[in-house]
């Protein structure tokens, strides 16, 4: 065992963070939510908009960051929310909508392609968020759901902002795949200008 060398598998998320005072109203939804609702998933994790998630060992994490932060080519742009939807692709997730955009699409194949030359892993291994969103919180059932979005429905929500940088965060991996723990690691770089 002299020789082995340990490996120390972190999940990382590649992610954008809305500016205040967004990030505050978005919050006060989530807690909305909460008042209005009870309990739901998620509700306690901070307003962000999922870029790519990927697993890593944590002695390749320097190198692949550094790529990310030097390679990417995309620049600050605009993000528009526009009310709360249900999202179905996070098993009945009511969300903030955002705007279809050809710059997040362009950003996603981005990092997608650098994660993929600097880790070597296959596409299949990334798990990039096609749909951007702001989620609010997990519905719990059929009913629920639609008690949830009839109420927020009714929420005018609109707002726009200038992404600037991406947050990247990361956390253990554990392999009995149960236990998920709290983002324990925190940098960003800014996007080019």
């Amino acid at each position: 065992m002299l020789f082995e060398e340990e490996i120390n598998i972190r999940e990382y998320a590649l992610r954008i963070v809305p500016p205040e005072p967004i990030y505050s109203e978005i919050v006060a939804h989530k807690l909305q939510f909460k008042n209005s609702f009870g309990y739901g998933d998620f509700l306690n994790s901070k307003p962000h908009l999922s870029i790519i998630s990927f697993y890593l060992d944590e002695q390749y994490q320097e190198k692949v960051l550094a790529s990310c932060k030097n390679k990417l080519k995309t620049q600050p742009f605009e993000i528009a929310l526009n009310g709360f939807v249900i999202f179905k692709e996070k098993k009945d997730s009511l969300v903030v909508n955002v705007s279809a955009n050809s710059t997040w699409t362009s950003m996603l194949k981005e990092f997608v392609e650098i994660l993929r030359l600097e880790t070597r892993q296959k596409k299949s291994s990334l798990s990039p968020t096609p749909t951007p969103h702001i989620t609010i919180s997990k519905t719990q059932s059929d009913f629920h759901t639609k008690q949830v979005y009839d109420f927020f429905s009714k929420i005018k929500y609109s707002r726009n902002f200038t992404a600037t940088k991406i947050e990247i965060v990361s956390r253990p991996y554990l392999k009995d795949n149960q236990t998920i723990l709290p983002w324990d690691r925190f940098q960003s770089f800014s996007l080019s200008k």
